[in-house]
């Protein structure tokens, strides 16, 4: 599959539900969400069209099989809008894929490996999390400190890699980034804590705070 091809969810037929709004656009995450439950197909087209590119790109972080990643989204959405009278609330969307890709995609990689524990990836530190500097003549970074900042990165786990780049790149809380990891709140504050102490100790820019390092990475990243 290549590019945003919505999987074929059919209308329904049943009566029209009058609990179901006729524009979704400006809805609230949690307003959007509860329209998709009672099977507003707009709310549906909604939902994928906004987080289909963003699942894409986090699940290609850790499979590099493009295609398998793509595969794995379209069955999620598939398996969403097939559940979607018995699925809970939720007032973040984003979140609430993103926990739901990573388990799902975790789940196929293991079946894939034949390991004996289907959640033996999400225990350990061995899964790929790849994160690399864009290399863009219009990202106004010097070749040292694109050096220096992929020397750092290098020295990150996959792990830190992939706490920086859930609550950073996409501003999740460190309670969600905790929740897609299936980690313990303060051990993400310490993944994140120790690997802003790795940038900090590799730039030898001068670096004025932690902000300014995480807008600095985020700007990298692209």
């Amino acid at each position: 599959m290549n590019g945003l091809t919505r999987p074929g969810i059919p209308h329904s037929e049943n009566e029209p539900n009058p609990l179901i709004a006729a524009d979704v656009s400006f809805c609230s995450d949690a307003r959007l969400w509860e329209q998709f439950t009672l099977g507003n197909k707009a709310a549906f087209d909604t939902i994928y069209d906004r987080h289909f590119q963003s699942l894409c790109t986090y699940g290609d972080r850790i499979c590099d099989d493009k295609g398998l990643v793509e595969d794995v989204v379209q069955d999620l959405f598939i398996y969403l809008w097939t559940r979607k009278e018995r699925l809970g609330q939720t007032n973040a969307i984003k979140f609430y894929l993103f926990r739901c890709l990573r388990r799902k995609l975790m789940r196929v990689l293991t079946q894939q490996q034949r390991r004996p524990d289907r959640y033996a990836l999400l225990e350990t530190d061995d899964h790929r999390f790849q994160l690399s500097l864009q290399r863009s003549s219009e990202l106004p970074l010097e070749e040292e400190l694109r050096d220096q900042l992929e020397a750092a990165l290098a020295q990150l786990t996959n792990r830190q890699k992939e706490a920086i780049y859930l609550r950073f790149y996409n501003n999740l809380s460190f309670q969600e980034v905790a929740a897609i990891m299936d980690l313990e709140v303060r051990s993400v504050y310490n993944l994140v804590g120790r690997t802003i102490a790795i940038l900090r100790g590799e730039l030898r820019h001068p670096v004025p705070s932690a902000a300014w390092l995480v807008a600095l990475l985020i700007l990298a990243l692209g």
